[in-house]
């Protein structure tokens, strides 16, 4: 691997809103050799692939560059073949969540590969290291608030909102088949 972000190359797989974001967030940091991995027939007009980053359709294509990481922002129940891909093609990856919608063939497959590579195999899970969370977990951990027995919060969310430019119905998030649904989607929450 390559000795600073300036070195390295990489590829984001999805041009959704997570995708876009992990390219915006990469760009900043001043990653200059990006690919984008992109289905030919998107039609979501509301994520532009930026100046300065290459579209590819194919990932085969793209991990035959040789990129440095992989982020897998695809549909939901894709990510574990993707990241097997990834790993047996020799690129780091991180997996935004869910993994996908069941512990399955490809998710065991998945663990075994990255427990048997040198490459690093990580869950985006962003939340977990916030300093909110962070400061619960230690006040807890340190007896401050006392002994802990029960906890309570409430999160929500209304689905049309998320992605106002779909239909919300026609989105991951409410297709059980593609990783969707309250358990994979709002997973943060129950982490917490």
């Amino acid at each position: 691997m390559a000795g600073s972000i300036t070195d390295l190359s990489g590829i984001v797989i999805g041009l959704g809103s997570i995708g876009n974001r992990h390219i915006t967030n990469l760009m900043s940091l001043g990653l200059s050799n990006l690919n984008v991995v992109r289905r030919s027939s998107s039609n979501n007009q509301h994520f532009k692939v930026p100046t300065g980053v290459d579209t590819l359709h194919n990932l085969d294509e793209a991990l035959s560059q040789k990129p440095d990481f992989a982020v897998v922002c695809n549909p939901s129940h894709l990510h574990a073949e993707t990241a097997i891909q990834c790993l047996e093609a020799g690129v780091n990856v991180l997996i935004e969540k869910p993994l996908g919608r069941n512990t399955g063939i490809a998710e065991r497959k998945l663990v075994d590969l990255s427990q048997k590579s040198n490459l690093v195999c990580a869950m985006a899970y962003c939340m977990r290291y916030h300093a909110a969370y962070l400061k619960a977990r230690d006040e807890i951990e340190l007896g401050t608030i006392g002994r802990v027995l029960y906890a309570k919060a409430w999160f929500e969310g209304y689905l049309p909102d998320w992605h106002p430019w779909e239909d919300h119905r026609q989105s991951y998030a409410a297709i059980r088949k593609q990783g969707g649904g309250v358990l994979r989607t709002l997973d943060h929450e129950l982490d917490f």
